[in-house]
């Protein structure tokens, strides 16, 4: 039993039809039909050189060929092996199914290959799922406006960066080199480093949801070293004396908006919640709980406690915060609707009442930019912004003695370290803290 394939006739240049030789004695068989396959005959007739043979049976197109003549040999011995005496119609069915199949095959991959994106075409995509909420977080809810502005602001860098090099990437070129050219572009930018450690992270996760989808990615962005950067910048707090001083400001013969931001700004004190949850409450998230609490001489007793509930906008958790005696003064203020402004006026309103307040004492900046570090003096009330709250909240809490643990609840922080980055306890608030709180130094 055998198959071999010749060339009909002897060529030895120019394009040749292969044929399939099938002999076989049991059954009886000897048929020779066409394959259909051309092949150049310069390079069939190496067959008595065997290493310029062996080369060209190992390039792409060899590799084509022999994968094809493979198959139709392996496909004919099994019917033999059946003990099927082949006719030529059998044998010419046998390789127009093979070629048939295969070429069908290329084709469908050229296709698909056809239709993908290129990696702006699918960044652009990428940011088109978020809006629409086609994409979503991985806990299933949708993306917050301000985490889609920045996730399009990132595909925006990586555009205006192939502009500057004057090339279009494809998701192979996003190696090694790309990350280091890339983070020169955007220290020449003057972009500060956590704003560019920021951007690469998101573009890491846009990678990776690229991959999931069957795009053929570098896989260098997994690599340590391909990671974004940060730095601890120096922000504020303000201190349970500053918050008493703000509210003592007489804002009586200013725009009533200045005071509207300044309980704006507190109820985000003492929620310790995103400008984005503590600017957008409305009286569907106050509630009323009872707790029930067992005295020592085993007796219960009730009180009843105001609590605010929040679905976090940027993590989807749910948060019960019970209201402080200052909190619910100032929600009391507001029997029909909570206050709401723009965070861009509530940034500018703050920072004036912290001026009248007195928050002047001078602040040493430390900032980033084009990978520089730069060191100015400014005045407290100036660095004072819509996050200064959930800060000054979440270290009020830490000073209070609070389980950093139990801290993570209020915020939605997902572990302990992120949240101590908000802590803004200077060494002497800490040791009070300590000592206050624990017998060991006692």
């Amino acid at each position: 039993m055998a198959t071999l394939f010749t060339l009909l006739k002897k060529q030895t240049s120019g394009m040749a039809t292969v044929y399939a030789r099938v002999q076989c004695s049991h059954p009886k068989v000897n048929v020779r039909v066409s394959t259909g396959i051309e092949v150049d005959a310069a390079k069939w007739n190496l067959k008595r050189d065997g290493v310029s043979f062996r080369n060209f049976q190992s390039s792409p197109e060899g590799e084509k060929l022999f994968n094809y003549l493979g198959k139709i040999e392996k496909a004919i011995n099994y019917q033999l092996d059946q003990g099927k005496a082949l006719t030529p119609p059998d044998v010419r069915k046998i390789i127009e199914e093979i070629v048939f199949e295969e070429e069908k095959r290329l084709q469908e991959e050229k296709m698909e290959q056809a239709n993908r994106l290129t990696l702006n075409q699918y960044m652009e995509k990428y940011v088109e799922d978020i809006k629409s909420g086609a994409r979503s977080t991985y806990k299933g809810s949708n993306f917050s406006p301000n985490s889609t502005k920045t996730i399009n602001s990132v595909a925006n860098r990586i555009k205006e960066f192939q502009e500057e090099q004057g090339r279009v990437l494809g998701f192979e070129d996003i190696d090694m080199d790309f990350y280091r050219d890339f983070m020169a572009f955007m220290k020449s930018k003057s972009y500060n480093i956590n704003t560019t450690g920021k951007i690469i992270n998101l573009f890491k996760t846009m990678l990776a949801c690229a991959e999931e989808d069957g795009y053929p990615v570098n896989p260098a962005f997994r690599y340590k070293s391909f990671k974004g950067q940060r730095v601890l910048v120096d922000t504020i707090y303000l201190t349970r004396q500053d918050l008493k001083k703000m509210m003592a400001v007489n804002l009586s013969k200013m725009d009533p908006c200045y005071a509207k931001a300044r309980d704006i700004f507190m109820i985000g004190v003492w929620t310790a919640q995103r400008v984005s949850d503590y600017n957008h409450l409305t009286k569907e998230n106050l509630s009323e709980q009872v707790i029930r609490k067992k005295e020592k001489n085993g007796s219960y007793t009730e009180r009843t406690v105001k609590t605010l509930t929040i679905v976090q906008q940027k993590t989807g958790k749910r948060v019960i915060i019970p209201c402080c005696k200052e909190l619910c003064k100032i929600l009391d203020k507001y029997p029909e609707e909570f206050p709401f402004l723009w965070d861009q006026k509530l940034n500018k309103y703050i920072k004036e009442i912290g001026k009248k307040a007195g928050l002047t004492d001078p602040v040493e900046v430390t900032t980033t930019k084009g990978g520089k570090i730069e060191k100015t003096i400014l005045p407290k009330y100036e660095l004072i912004t819509t996050h200064t709250a959930r800060r000054t909240g979440a270290t009020l809490m830490y000073l209070a003695g609070m389980d950093v643990f139990d801290i993570c609840k209020f915020t939605g922080h997902s572990d302990v370290q992120t949240l101590l980055r908000y802590i803004r306890a200077d060494e002497l608030e800490t040791f009070k803290k300590v000592a206050e709180h624990y017998d060991y130094f006692n």
